[in-house]
């Protein structure tokens, strides 16, 4: 029976590190007994199949032209060629689950019951929402507010919910909780050892793959998303705040202050983390173990990023001075050519997608 580990996310929780590890670490995995396929993978991960078998690409996501049996065709014939486990990896199983569609998938590239282990990574859920509230922004046109947002994402972090059906088709023995960051702060190093592969760990696997939010370049790349502009024009309004070009050649301040306000995030994260409280209790984890010190965990957020009533001089809004945000907006049309279309008289343009994942 050939064994398997799939690693279903959380998005924003480390993902993009474990998939560049697996990556560059894929021949090594190989003496160790494990293959990393490249068959159906792209941008480090098996997305594509995430995808296809969660029902089809989402608008936010660039597609491509091969069907999943198309996939699953080459990526059976890249397992049954190798005499041992494989690993595959995709965040976007967390996002559109499709736990049995996954388990027939894997049995029929196997050629018989495969034995499969799922691995998800749990983040605390309040810094969960506000990483993924800038991601949606910076990378997939949302342009609602951080509210709207975790308003609108609530059910997708709903951590009990989520992993009843992984542990439906695979058995509670099977779906294995880990904690991001791990208690040794080594994501790399951390699932390298969930595979028996400790000793491939160097401290170059260790990366940083998504900055931190930063307030007034949320802000105006939010107002960009408003505009009736190509994703592609959006996506280099990014770049270009990303790198600081639009706020340092113009001698620009950046106020990285609150967005949020703590008794909305309370409200919101409450049922969440009683929810997550419950799954950890039953299946367990590498991370706290005391009923209140996981609580704890799970409502943990950076207090630069929280709004509270002692804190004073903060606005409890979202967003940059308005003066400050036009400036940088103006700057940025002026400096890139856009195909910009102009909007319906009938109504101004709405906002995209609210569903990121990069």
């Amino acid at each position: 029976m050939r064994h398997w580990r799939v690693h279903i996310g959380q998005p924003k929780a480390g993902s993009t590190t474990i998939q560049r590890m697996l990556s560059s670490t894929r021949k090594s995995l190989l003496g160790q007994g494990w293959l990393y396929p490249l068959a159906a993978s792209r941008a480090g991960g098996h997305h594509d199949i995430a995808f296809l078998l969660g029902g089809g690409y989402p608008d936010w996501a660039l597609p491509q032209d091969r069907t999943l049996s198309e996939l699953a065709a080459d990526l059976a014939q890249e397992v049954r060629q190798h005499d041992g486990a494989v690993v595959l990896s995709s965040e976007d199983f967390y996002l559109f689950p499709a736990p049995v569609a996954l388990r027939e998938l894997i049995d029929e590239v196997s050629g018989e019951p495969a034995d499969v282990h799922i691995d998800l990574y749990l983040r605390a859920l309040p810094a969960l929402g506000l990483s993924w509230y800038n991601q949606a922004v910076k990378a997939m046109g949302y342009a609602g507010s951080v509210e709207d947002n975790l308003r609108e994402m609530a059910s997708t972090w709903d951590i009990e919910a989520q992993v009843a059906p992984w542990v439906e088709a695979f058995g509670p023995t099977s779906v294995h909780l880990r904690a991001f960051p791990p208690p040794a702060a080594q994501l790399a190093r951390d699932y390298l050892e969930v595979l028996g592969a400790g000793e491939l760990w160097t401290p170059e696997l260790e990366t940083v793959e998504n900055p931190g939010l930063v307030r007034d370049v949320l802000e105006v790349q939010r107002l960009i998303n408003q505009l009736p502009l190509d994703k592609l024009d959006k996506r280099r309004f990014r770049r270009l705040m990303s790198d600081g070009h639009a706020w340092r050649e113009r001698g620009l301040s950046v106020e990285d202050g609150p967005i949020v306000e703590e008794a909305f995030l309370r409200e919101w994260a409450s049922p969440l983390v009683e929810g997550a409280v419950r799954v950890v209790g039953e299946l367990g984890w590498n991370g706290p173990t005391d009923p209140s010190e996981v609580a704890h965990w799970f409502s943990g957020v950076p207090r630069r990023k929280v709004w509270r009533a002692g804190d004073g001089g903060h606005s409890p809004r979202t967003g940059a001075l308005p003066e400050q945000v036009v400036r940088v907006l103006y700057a940025l049309l002026l400096e890139v050519e856009l195909s910009l279309s102009p909007p319906s008289p009938a109504a101004a343009p709405a906002a995209e997608g609210s569903t990121p994942s990069d």
